[in-house]
């Protein structure tokens, strides 16, 4: 991916980036308009991230605390890039400097595997999560990404006969939402959630539609979890994480 370079001017080339997985209500990442599941963090303070010098930002977000630090920050639904300016702080209402949780992701990876459902089985697991087909796609849970079908298939079978949340993207209404699954095999039908997924090119999203207002992702009841920023949840996607 090919970003135009914030402050010199000349492009850079980076496939890597911090996702926003979840942002807390009045933190520094609110303030600054970060979105979930959208939005990455590709560069700050000069630097582009790459896949060996992203825990560099760590120490970054550290050495401005209460002082304004510029980040590079591209939105893989609009295809655009952005500068924003954050101030990290602590404070008593949110964990951490920044009040997101993040996680380091390929973005290539994740741009041509998003997990569409397809079909929705009567009475399943996944009916009553309220999935619906075709419009519906899985992005993940508060902790971990979905960047392949095993991402699905390892937390449905974590949380078997237990309650998962899962963040949804409804692309006929350009919003983000949260879907409460309790995965069983004894439901009556095949699986443990009863619904098909689809994975690739061919499950891509489809185009924004323009009479929607792209704010409508971003509506202050998308998320809601707690959330926070540190060494602990800045990990690569591919690195094992327990879902509990």
């Amino acid at each position: 991916l090919i970003y135009q370079n914030f402050t010199m001017g000349n492009d850079i080339v980076t496939s890597w980036g911090y996702r926003i997985i979840n942002v807390e209500e009045d933190s520094p990442a609110k303030r600054a308009k970060l979105h979930p599941y959208f939005d990455y963090i590709v560069g700050a303070n000069q630097l582009v991230f790459g896949e060996n010098n992203h825990q560099q930002f760590v120490e970054i977000v550290k050495s401005h605390v209460n002082k304004k630090l510029n980040m590079l920050v591209f939105n893989i639904r609009t295809n655009e890039q952005r500068v924003v300016s954050i101030t990290p702080c602590r404070a008593e209402n949110y964990d951490g400097l920044l009040g997101a949780i993040i996680r380091f992701e390929n973005l290539e990876e994740v741009m041509t595997n998003p997990i569409r459902v397809l079909e929705v089985s009567l009475d399943s697991p996944a009916a009553e999560g309220g999935l619906k087909p075709n419009h519906d796609y899985l992005l993940g849970t508060k902790s971990k990404s979905f960047a392949s079908l095993e991402d699905v298939d390892r937390v449905i079978h974590h949380h078997m006969d237990r309650e998962v949340e899962i963040f949804v993207f409804d692309s006929a209404m350009e919003s983000i939402r949260k879907v409460a699954i309790r995965p069983y095999i004894g439901w009556g039908g095949r699986g443990a959630l009863g619904c098909d997924l689809g994975c690739g090119l061919l499950h891509k999203y489809p185009p924004i539609d323009e009479s929607k207002s792209i704010q409508q992702l971003y509506s202050r009841n998308s998320y809601q979890i707690q959330s926070t920023i540190t060494e602990d949840v800045i990990e690569k996607s591919e690195t094992p994480q327990s879902e509990g």
